[in-house]
C-alpha cells in the first residue's frame, strides 16, 4: 500500500492560527515549532504503546493497517525535512518512502523527528517549501505537518485500543487550524463528510475529531 500524503485535504488547513497574511512574526512561528512538537511527542506516546501482533489491524484510515498509519506519519516526516532543504516533491515523496521499515520504531521516530525539528528551526517562515499543491510559504507548511501528526495520533489511538484523549492544548491548536475552514474540509472529500450529520459534540475533541470526518 503506498505511504503519501494526503496532500488535498492538507493543503487547505490555515495555519498557525488562520493567517492569511504575509508576514509571521517569530513569536507565532517560534509558537508554531512548539505545537509541532508536542504533536510529534503524543505521537510517539501511543506509537510506544503498539504491539507487533496489532500492525495488521485496522484503522480509522479507509484501507489503512495500522502499520500503514506509521508509516504514513514516517514517511512524512522524512519528506518535509527533504522538502525544507529545497527539494521537489516528487524525488522528495519517492526518497523518503525508499527508506525501509525499521526495526526499532521509535528510534527511527525520534530521528526523523529530530531532522524536521532542525529543518523547520532552520527556516525562514516566509520561505517557500515546494508542495505538491504547489509552492506554499513554510508557516503554512509548518501547520500542515501539525494537523497531520495529530490528527493520526488519535486514529492510532483509535486502532490500538490506547488512551484516546488528546493533550488539550492540542486540540485547542487543532480548533484553530481546522474549524474556520469546515465546509472546505469536507468539500475536499479527503476527511469524509467532515462535520456534516456528526451528533453534537460532547466536548472541543469531538468537534475538532468531526471537523477531520472522524466519528469517536
Amino acid at each position: 500500500m503506498s505511504t503519501v500524503l494526503s496532500v488535498p485535504g492538507d493543503s487547505v488547513i490555515p495555519h498557525i492560527g488562520d493567517r492569511d497574511t504575509e508576514g509571521i512574526g517569530m513569536t507565532d512561528w517560534a509558537a508554531g515549532l512548539e505545537t509541532l512538537a508536542a504533536a510529534n511527542a503524543h505521537f510517539r506516546s501511543v506509537l510506544a504503546q503498539v504491539g507487533d501482533d496489532q500492525l495488521e489491524g485496522p484503522t480509522p484510515c479507509p484501507d489503512w493497517q495500522v502499520r500503514d498509519l506509521m508509516a504514513h506519519v514516517a514517511v512524512g516526516n522524512r519528506w518535509a525535512s527533504l522538502l525544507l532543504a529545497g527539494a521537489e516533491p516528487g524525488p522528495a515523496m519517492g526518497q523518503a518512502q525508499a527508506v525501509p521499515r525499521p526495526d526499532d520504531r521509535l528510534a527511527a521516530f525520534d530521528a526523523d523527528t529530530a531532522a524536521q525539528a532542525e529543518a523547520f528551526a532552520g527556516a525562514e517562515p516566509t520561505g517557500t517549501v515546494h508542495h505538491f499543491i504547489g509552492d506554499v510559504p513554510a508557516w503554512q507548511f509548518l501547520g500542515m505537518r501539525t494537523g497531520d501528526v495529530l490528527i493520526h495520533a488519535w486514529d492510532l489511538a483509535r486502532a490500538t485500543g490506547a488512551d484516546e484523549r488528546l493533550p488539550e492544548s492540542l486540540v485547542r491548536a487543532g480548533l484553530a487550524m481546522y474549524g474556520a475552514r469546515a465546509e472546505q474540509l469536507a468539500a475536499t472529500g479527503m476527511f469524509g463528510r467532515g462535520a456534516e450529520g456528526a451528533p453534537e459534540p460532547a466536548d472541543d475533541q469531538q468537534r475538532l475529531l468531526h471537523l477531520t470526518g472522524r466519528r469517536p
